[in-house]
């Protein structure tokens, strides 16, 4: 059996194209939460945590905050959820975290391959605040996507950085 020569030059795309791609994690890769924000058994602990480092790629999704997102994180968020999760497309997924101190919250919503597809921003006083978020069928199919988010001060103080992944279906 012999292999055709156009065919050794489709390997190295390919294997290039999936290391672009988004692990989601072991299992279903997000962790499942319902309407009322209480689990439902889809679990990935590297979600809705903070993250250490980040690669050059997931820094760049940030490029315009000017902040060392690889520096030490000061702390003070704690309880960050995403739900429902899934989320339905058309529907609602909310964001939710506790702070200590007032933060500046930056979150981007990426596909599989870092595509910007969501992004928002917003000033945060209060020590419990939700973001409600729509996941239109416009930027949305059925799919898992990732979120990135950032809280800081502005004056360069990085709280908090970390991930979750969105399952969206139907």
């Amino acid at each position: 059996m012999s292999i055709k020569p156009s065919l050794l030059l489709l390997i190295p795309f390919i294997l290039l194209s999936s290391c672009n791609k988004i692990d989601f994690g072991p299992d279903e890769g997000y962790v499942g939460r319902d309407n009322y924000n209480y689990p439902t058994g889809a679990k990935d602990n590297t979600d809705w945590t903070s993250d250490t480092d980040w690669d050059k790629k997931e820094r760049e999704l940030f490029k315009d905050l000017k902040l060392d997102l690889n520096a030490t994180q000061r702390g003070g968020i704690s309880q960050v959820y995403f739900f429902p999760n899934p989320v339905k497309v058309n529907g609602q997924g909310i964001l939710t975290f506790r702070n200590n101190a007032p933060v500046q919250l930056s979150a981007v919503v990426v596909d599989d391959k870092h595509k910007v597809l969501d992004q928002f921003s917003a000033t945060v006083s209060s020590s419990n605040i939700s973001f409600h978020r729509l996941y239109s069928s416009e930027k949305f199919n059925a799919g898992m996507y990732r979120m990135y988010y950032v809280m800081y001060d502005i004056d360069g103080t990085l709280y908090y950085k970390g991930h979750g992944d969105i399952k969206i279906v139907e």
